[in-house]
């Protein structure tokens, strides 16, 4: 048996990343050379991502997994970690990009890839030895409904994870009673054939609880020595000072003026808010004469607008800067973002994903912070995305109430994680009641029904919720559709978004890729089942603007269509979809 060498790895992880690795890390990477299921516990900004990923890079396994699958739950955050694997990798010698020959075939694959719908370079979880995606990705494979790909290929990914390790990275903004117990499941039908690693910064003892029943995951840290020894050790907690303040009035743009010194963040619940107040800022801003930089980023970019915002973030609010800049955002920075503020600005949210956006407030080490929340303007249905239609989500409700009542707090992370067991723990357990066993007996249903009886199912109720389901959008002009979505660059919106344009004047307002019959194509939008049934649409640019500077608005005129793009595996076009 081959015993881990600690000091190897403290060398090697050095060599890969430039700096000493936590003790934290070297625990994970040991538990997973022992080939253990790890969950791993730590506060944003204290390096789970290179936990996870040097491990795979080192020889200091007893069986080393042939990939790894690292799952993210939003395709906007799979970005950074992609470039972090590809850095890791040209680190030491991997090839980064794809070697080919004349005849177009692909002699070297590039070690590390991105599976998205934005960017579907490795369908088939077959060409990178490290594949970066989303959780929809993985799970839809696994229960015979891949996004992305047609019928015909509804097998093909179903066993992806034999002989890998599978991360699934902040995995408490999976939906716990659709998304998370089915990985759970997943993983647990697959328990002896892989490994998986599950990071978090809020999780509740009711999620950590599955986990530990389902896959036996060795905890890290493990009790609360180990806890207290790890929040010492991390300079983005001994060395930062953050406070939560409850305002009392909805965001103003005059209030985050006012407040402004070098770097602030403004972040919205939803899309359409964030463009407003964008709109109104910048009109402020030039009003009084603030020379402020006010960049607007949300999911509804093109990938080359967004890429090129993200960069110029990181040049305004990473460590080190000295710009003068206002970021207006969205969900999209909750998580792997590496930005900083002295003054971030938020929307009420469920207390969980309040933490997480307040990682991005002082990040850095020495820097001093303010989070302010403010209530959600008097608006219909101004909750969503956290809730339904009818009423706003318990946590939301619940983490007004805690807020109102704590007024103003230290944000530490003892703090933090009482307020999540008080605020989420409660609704976790009853949206975890059905229990893992019970999800793998409907999974193990739901892939009978598509393997023997040839149903045509969909998987999607066991991965989100219709409110949170996202659907793949394109833009272009009747006389203008692909044969092949995938070489047109998509946006993410919610699908019930797209209902109200089933009833405009514009008719029909676009297409949907129907993958029904043995040869898909496109089809006009009629029904809110055609939404729902499908995994991308196409509008015609009529009703779907888009602009640079603020994305995608619908229910406006553009003569903007998507840009091509161009697909990893040609030759397999017609037979790819994307998801």
């Amino acid at each position: 048996m081959k015993i881990f060498d600690e000091l190897k790895y403290r060398a090697f992880f050095h060599r890969v990343t430039g700096a000493q690795p936590f003790d934290y890390q070297v625990r994970v990477a040991k538990l997973l050379a022992e080939h253990k299921n790890v969950l791993l516990r730590a506060p944003t900004g204290a390096g789970k991502t290179w936990a996870a990923i040097v491990p795979f890079f080192s020889d200091n396994w007893q069986h080393k997994p042939s990939r790894l699958i690292y799952a993210l739950p939003l395709r906007t955050l799979a970005q950074g970690v992609y470039e972090q694997a590809k850095l890791a990798a040209s680190q030491l010698g991997l090839p980064i990009s794809p070697v080919s020959i004349a005849s177009g075939s692909e002699i070297t694959a590039p070690y590390v890839t991105l599976q998205t719908g934005e960017q579907p370079d490795d369908p088939f979880f077959s060409r990178g030895h490290i594949i970066v995606t989303t959780y929809d990705q993985v799970l839809s494979g696994l229960l015979e409904g891949p996004y992305g790909l047609s019928r015909g290929l509804h097998n093909i990914n179903a066993a992806a994870v034999i002989g890998t390790l599978v991360v699934f990275d902040e995995f408490h903004l999976m939906p716990p009673d659709k998304a998370f117990l089915t990985a759970v499941a997943g993983m647990h039908l697959f328990r002896s054939l892989c490994q998986s690693v599950w990071m978090t910064a809020t999780a509740t003892s009711a999620l950590e609880s599955v986990l530990r029943d389902a896959l036996a995951t060795e905890p890290v840290p493990s009790d609360p020595a180990q806890w207290d020894a790890l929040l010492n050790s991390l300079p983005s907690v001994t060395a930062v000072s953050r406070d939560l303040v409850m305002e009392s009035q909805p965001l103003r743009s005059q209030v985050v003026l006012q407040h402004h010194q070098r770097r602030s963040i403004v972040m919205f619940n939803q899309v359409r808010r964030a463009q407003e107040f964008y709109e109104e800022l910048r009109k402020e801003s030039d009003a009084r004469q603030i020379s402020a930089e006010i960049i607007l980023l949300h999911s509804r970019f093109f990938k080359s607008d967004r890429h090129a915002k993200e960069k110029r973030l990181r040049e305004l609010l990473g460590r080190g800067s000295s710009a003068n800049a206002i970021l207006i955002s969205t969900q999209v920075i909750e998580a792997g973002v590496d930005i900083s503020c002295e003054h971030l600005h938020s929307e009420i949210c469920p207390v969980n994903s309040l933490v997480q956006r307040a990682g991005r407030c002082a990040r850095f080490e020495g820097e001093q912070g303010v989070l302010h929340v403010y209530p959600l303007p008097d608006q219909e249905r101004a909750w969503l995305p956290y809730g339904d239609m009818k009423e706003p989500d318990r946590t939301m409700t619940a983490t007004r109430a805690l807020l109102d009542n704590v007024g103003r707090a230290s944000l530490n992370p003892t703090v933090v994680d009482e307020w999540i067991q008080e605020v989420h723990q409660p609704e976790d357990e009853r949206a975890l009641r059905q229990g893992w066993a019970g999800r793998l007996r409907e999974i193990l249903v739901c892939i009978e029904n598509t393997v023997v009886y040839r149903a045509e199912s969909s998987v999607a109720h066991l991965i989100r919720g219709i409110q949170e389901d996202q659907i793949r959008l394109i833009i272009s002009r009747e006389e203008n559709l692909s044969t092949t979505p995938g070489r047109r660059e998509g946006l993410s919106v919610g699908r019930k978004s797209l209902f109200p344009l089933l009833r405009g004047t514009v008719q029909p307002p676009g297409w949907y890729w129907d993958v029904s019959g043995d040869e898909p194509d496109w089809r006009p939008l009629g029904t809110p089942s055609d939404i729902t049934g499908s995994y991308v649409v196409c509008l015609t640019p009529e009703i779907a603007a888009y602009d640079s500077r603020v994305g995608l608005t619908l229910l406006r005129d553009s003569r903007e269509e998507c840009p091509r793009q161009r697909c990893a595996y040609p030759h397999l076009e017609s037979r790819l979809s994307v998801d």
